[in-house]
């Protein structure tokens, strides 16, 4: 015996028969998305060999190597002809590493007394668009991440080592990252839910994530323990806006990929579940409230009026 009301079970079965679409379609995107990719060669026209290391929306970065040996920092709109030489004048290489939106980070030599050495640098689309992102009191740096108006790399300075450094847009902006305990440290990728890179604890290297200082820095090896294998190092290479890190970890024989899932904090789940019980309360109360208060009104006996 069917004991739903005629008009709950045509809403039922309606949106079962719409669930069931969209299912439907949703599979068959997934299955035509997965069939085939369209290759376009990018390698542009004055270069002997060219390589594209990142990408972000319609732009790719990366790098190409002209007939006399030198890099050159590229950027491209999905075409070889729409290749951009981001090299700035008066720089003896550059290559681009990282791309976000309309920005573009990477490095680039200088001739400094005799011997190059390695500036990060910021490009906006152009070469003449450069910034150096260099700071004061270091010899060398290389950016290799960037999101938003952050920029993220390493750096050498002869008095601290290599020190993981964030940026927002200027050299004088720089933000050490290296945590205390480590000797030097690098930061590889950056995103809207903070920054990731490695560093050096005891002779080896760990995977570690940053939320915009030092001491913000959180040590994800531990977490690789009961995974298996033995690992000895770590790094974390990228980080996307939900938090999920991905990067690879070292057993002394060889490498494995690893990923790093952030668990929600028992304060975030209990008060998720204060709040479900409090819409839920509230739903209950409200199926209790009659539908129409008007029928449940009483007529007073002596008066004959409704109370």
């Amino acid at each position: 015996m069917n004991l739903l009301p005629r008009r709950l079970n045509a809403t039922c079965k309606f949106a079962l028969e719409s669930l069931s679409v969209v299912l439907a379609v949703l599979v068959l995107c997934n299955v035509v998305r997965a069939v085939t990719y369209n290759a376009t060669l990018l390698h542009p026209v004055g270069f002997e060999s060219s390589y594209a290391v990142g990408a972000s929306g319609t732009s790719q970065v990366g790098y190409g190597i002209d007939g006399d040996g030198a890099y050159h920092a590229l950027l491209w709109n999905g075409t070889a002809a729409s290749v951009v030489d981001l090299n700035p004048a008066g720089w003896e290489l550059s290559g681009a590493l990282g791309v976000w939106g309309a920005s573009q980070v990477g490095y680039g030599a200088e001739n400094f007394r005799g011997g190059l050495q390695n500036h990060a640098l910021l490009w906006n689309g152009t070469a003449a668009s450069v910034v150096d992102l260099n700071p004061a009191g270091f010899t060398s740096s290389a950016a290799h991440g960037v999101w938003g108006a952050s920029q993220v790399g390493s750096g050498y300075s002869p008095a601290r080592g290599v020190r993981a450094l964030l940026w927002n847009g200027a050299a004088a902006s720089v933000v050490d990252l290296n945590p205390a305990g480590m000797n030097e440290a690098s930061a590889t990728g950056v995103s809207g839910a903070g920054q990731v890179g490695y560093g050096l604890a005891s002779g080896r290297y760990h995977a570690l994530v940053w939320n915009g200082t030092a001491a913000s820095a959180v040590d994800l090896h531990p977490f690789l323990t009961g995974l298996g294998p033995a690992f000895t190092s770590s790094r974390a290479k990228g980080i996307s806006d939900d938090g999920t890190i991905v990067g690879h970890a070292h057993d002394g024989t060889r490498e494995y990929a690893v990923l790093w899932t952030p668990v929600p904090e028992p304060t975030s789940l209990v008060l998720a579940a204060i709040l479900f019980g409090y819409f839920s309360a509230r739903r209950t109360v409200r199926r209790e409230l009659p539908t129409n208060p008007r029928r449940r009104m009483k007529t007073d006996p002596i008066t004959n009026h409704q109370e």
